[in-house]
């Protein structure tokens, strides 16, 4: 009988001692994960501002809000995802009440200003796509940082000011949290304060945001049509006209093309007077006979076909300038195609994070102990959201060609001992 005892004992502990090492290797895994995201954004974000300080293709002002952003999302890695961190591993809050206050302020303002980026950013793509001619009007240096200003300190009023004051949650919380000493720094709201702050953070911007959006995707289209068909050269009634009398074409890059060129009589004996250099290399005086030949063949050609053009009553030049307005202004809509493609990209991304988070949020606040949710389940949610700021830089790398450059230009200063003065002097140009 003592022996059964004694085996059921030691099947227990060793069941115990399996639970406890496989809670520790998940537990290990959790934290390394943890960090690996808070090491990454905070790097990557670091990237994207020394971006644009240093190389000056991306010292546009629609890059004035991505260094912001990316600014709001370096402090949500350094501090918000951090405190967080630090609970979720040591399953317990050892900072304090006041660290607590201020790390859910943290989280609040951050998660405010990213989304009024994102608003400023949607309404500058829409000044420089719907409105490109009132672009520099409104969307000058000043306004652009009186938009980031206020996107900075707007949320101060919906975040550190209530949260500290205590106006944020209800009393049985604040009860509770004297009572358990602030072992665990949970984020109770009450309804007001939750719908207040859900709809000035999240939902009012999201859906003023969406609706821009819409707008540009609209006028985007409309435009993109209009290039394809400015891009066609016969959509110019001119210069088909010139082209055609003279039996050509003009290429979408400007080139002209002859198809039934006419012959062009040069005689040969005008470039026998040309002297040899060393008075009697006959090689020499060949080679030069024969391009001062062609030289004057092409002379010949160019005359040829000016006067074709100007018997037709068009310029060739007058061709080629509009050609070349063409190119400007398709190559100018591309690059404002590509930012709003990046930013639409960044603000969809921004939505699948934190969409869940504040469902969960409102929904939990209105239904209070009827809607449960494990802690694991929140402690995920939170996750999700965080690690749109580590995404973000990512995306600009994945979408714009300028930004990856930059990004491995600032790589190989830091890693590459070894990399040739050239490809620094190549990187510093760029």
């Amino acid at each position: 009988m003592l022996v059964k005892n004694f085996s059921e004992g030691n099947e227990t502990l060793n069941f115990l001692d399996e639970e406890a090492y496989n809670f520790s290797v998940l537990h290990a895994l959790k934290a390394l994960v943890l960090i690996l995201i808070i090491v990454v954004a905070i790097f990557s974000n670091l990237l994207v501002i020394f971006s644009v300080v240093l190389y000056r293709k991306l010292r546009g002002i629609n890059n004035y809000f991505l260094v912001s952003l990316a600014f709001a999302d370096l402090i949500v890695a350094c501090f918000a995802m951090t405190l967080n961190a630090t609970q979720e591993i040591s399953s317990r809050w050892i900072f304090g009440p006041a660290v607590c206050n201020l790390w859910n302020s943290i989280d609040v303002h951050a998660s405010t200003v990213s989304t009024l980026h994102l608003c400023a950013i949607s309404f500058d793509r829409f000044y420089a796509i719907v409105k490109p001619f009132d672009y520099d009007h409104f969307m000058n240096t000043y306004s652009a940082m009186g938009m980031i200003a206020a996107a900075w300190m707007c949320p101060v009023f919906i975040s550190f000011v209530p949260i500290f004051l205590g106006w944020y949650t209800t009393k049985e919380h604040l009860k509770e949290r004297e009572e358990t000493g602030d072992k665990i720094c949970n984020f109770v709201t009450n309804v007001p304060y939750a719908f207040i702050s859900s709809t000035l953070t999240f939902w009012f911007p999201v859906i003023v945001m969406v609706l821009v959006y819409y707008r540009v995707y609209r006028e985007a289209m409309k435009q993109k049509t209009a290039m394809e068909k400015m891009t066609n050269i016969r959509a110019l009634p001119v210069a088909k006209n010139s082209v055609n009398s003279f039996g050509g074409e003009v290429s979408q890059t400007g080139t002209l093309n002859l198809n039934n060129e006419k012959e062009v009589q040069v005689r040969p004996d005008k470039c026998d007077s040309i002297p040899s250099t060393n008075g009697g290399d006959d090689a020499k005086s060949k080679s030069a006979k024969r391009i001062s030949l062609e030289a004057a063949m092409l002379d010949a050609r160019a005359k040829a076909r000016n006067s074709v053009f100007a018997s037709s009553g068009t310029n060739i030049l007058e061709v080629f300038s509009v050609l070349k307005e063409r190119r400007r202004l398709n190559s100018s809509w591309r690059r404002e195609h590509k930012a709003f493609v990046t930013l639409g990209v960044v603000m969809g991304t921004f939505l699948l994070c934190w969409l869940p988070f504040f469902i969960w949020y409102l929904t939990t606040t209105i239904c209070g102990e009827a809607c449960y949710c494990p802690d694991e389940v929140v402690s995920l949610l939170f996750w999700i959201g965080y690690f749109n700021s580590t995404l973000n830089p990512v995306i600009y790398a994945m979408t714009n060609r300028d930004f990856k450059l930059a990004f491995i230009g600032i790589l190989k200063r830091i890693f590459c001992c070894q990399c040739t003065e050239e490809s620094r002097r190549n990187s510093d140009n760029f």
